[in-house]
């Protein structure tokens, strides 16, 4: 997915250098409802998809409100099946073992009970590395912050980019880098102060 993030490139440039680090393997985009941290996350995720060698993958929070459905909604995301012989959990750490590839785990801070599910993760997958977007931080081992701040521009753009369903891979969670798959809206917003 190749969309323009209007006003956010150093935003952007910041968390890619950081998501580059060998040590930062959690970080979390803070600030506000409506902010863009839903945005960056993903202008930066699109954008480094060729370093993830497993992939990208885009895991949803926002209509979940019980922690307990964090660790389903990432396996569905991955298109893991649980078997019952191994609960889900272990079942999630054994297939993201030897993998390379980025989570981006959007609207965390409605599902915070579910941080150590993420440490965890981290703990058993050394090559796993988890972008979250959340009004608040996790408070877990190895993360590093990254707070959203507002635009600066005197005019502000609202993008609202809906991905076609066609643009998904057959990978659940992973969307096509093809730019025609993509639907823009702008408006343009005068800030009132």
């Amino acid at each position: 997915m190749n969309t323009p993030t209007v006003g956010r490139a150093k935003e952007v440039a910041l968390v890619q250098n950081l998501l580059r680090r060998e040590e930062v393997r959690l970080l979390t985009l803070t600030g506000p409802g409506g902010i863009g941290k839903t945005r960056l996350g993903l202008q930066v995720a699109a954008e480094l998809s060729d370093c993830f060698a497993d992939g990208v993958f885009f895991v949803n929070l926002a209509p979940i409100s019980d922690s307990t459905f964090v660790v389903p909604a990432i396996a569905q995301t991955l298109d893991l099946k649980e078997t019952g012989e191994q609960p889900l959990h272990d079942l999630l750490q054994a297939s993201l073992q030897d993998r390379q590839l980025l989570l981006l785990l959007d609207s965390f801070e409605q599902v915070l009970g579910a941080a150590s599910h993420v440490a965890d993760l981290l703990a058993a997958c050394p090559r796993l590395k988890v972008l979250v977007t959340s009004r608040f931080v996790l408070h877990v081992r190895g993360e590093q912050e990254f707070a959203v701040p507002p635009l600066r521009d005197q005019y502000a753009f609202f993008i609202s980019a809906s991905i076609d369903p066609a643009a998904y891979d057959p990978a659940p969670g992973r969307w096509s880098s093809r730019p025609s798959q993509v639907r823009h809206q702008a408006q343009l917003y005068r800030p009132l102060a």
